[in-house]
């Protein structure tokens, strides 16, 4: 029956709204191995453990937690696979996303041993060699919000420290693993009178506290300090945000130049 089960299941699932935030219109994004030892053929080992973890172990899963692992067959078909939701969403919201996210890694990845794909709010990955506890940060996809007209800007340039602080004081939070939501912090600080700065940052929670804190910093190194931007890898995600406006500066004062003022006089 290969992937006809999940499909199945899809049509019985809530639609996963855009009202419960901003996936429909940006996210998601997708990676697939595209090397020819990295397929699967109709009908085989690997398609049945697929379908079921993604029909049956998964399904139960989300509609009780927000993050999960999966481990299905052995030998030459061993199927790995995981999920985890942004620490702030609730269950429902949770599984709202997961349920679309199998939906576009199953259409985008068809017949592919490795895939991964990321919403804003959740992240599903599967592949044919474990993926638990890795340190990686490739593949990546970068999301960035053309909405704010602060980049680059040189008058932000004096809040670069608290920028700096702010971001790295969430880093350090969702690195403990010790904040009310496993792997995951966000928080906000006031930039200026003007101008606020709201970030997040997740790791997956089966990676190590110190395999967080180095994903988390090289992403944050790796993203365009004044423009509103989250990049995604396969362990960690990290954003922010830039909310109001910069003051405007004063209009040049008239030119006072004598010169300019005697050659209008007459004589």
């Amino acid at each position: 029956m290969g992937l006809i089960i999940i499909f199945i299941l899809l049509l019985f699932l809530p639609t996963y709204s855009a009202s419960t935030g901003d996936d429909k219109k940006n996210p998601p994004y997708h990676d697939c191995a595209d090397n020819n030892g990295y397929s699967y053929s109709s009908g085989s080992t690997f398609e049945a453990n697929l379908d079921y973890t993604f029909a049956t172990q998964l399904a139960v899963d989300t509609a009780f937690g927000t993050y999960s692992n999966f481990t299905n067959g052995t030998g030459a078909d061993p199927l790995y696979a995981l999920y985890y939701c942004r620490g702030d969403i609730d269950v429902n919201t949770c599984y709202k996303c997961i349920k679309d996210a199998v939906q576009e890694v199953v259409d985008k990845c068809k017949f592919k041993k490795q895939g991964i794909v990321w919403y804003e709010y959740c992240t599903l990955r599967y592949a044919n060699h474990t993926i638990f506890s890795l340190d990686e940060e490739e593949p990546k996809r970068r999301h960035n919000n053309n909405t704010s007209s602060l980049v680059s800007d040189p008058v932000l340039e004096p809040h670069r420290q608290l920028f700096n602080t702010t971001m790295y004081n969430l880093i350090n939070e969702a690195a403990a693993y010790k904040s009310k939501h496993l792997g995951f912090a966000a928080n906000e600080a006031n930039l200026s009178l003007f101008l606020t700065l709201r970030g997040l940052a997740q790791c997956s929670p089966y990676i190590s506290s110190s395999l967080c804190e180095r994903c988390l910093e090289n992403a944050l190194r790796q993203m365009r300090l004044w423009s509103n931007t989250i990049l995604f890898t396969p362990n960690c995600n990290i954003g922010f945000e830039l909310h109001g406006s910069l003051p405007v500066p004063p209009a040049p004062l008239p030119s006072s130049n004598p010169d300019s003022q005697r050659g209008n006089m007459q004589p």
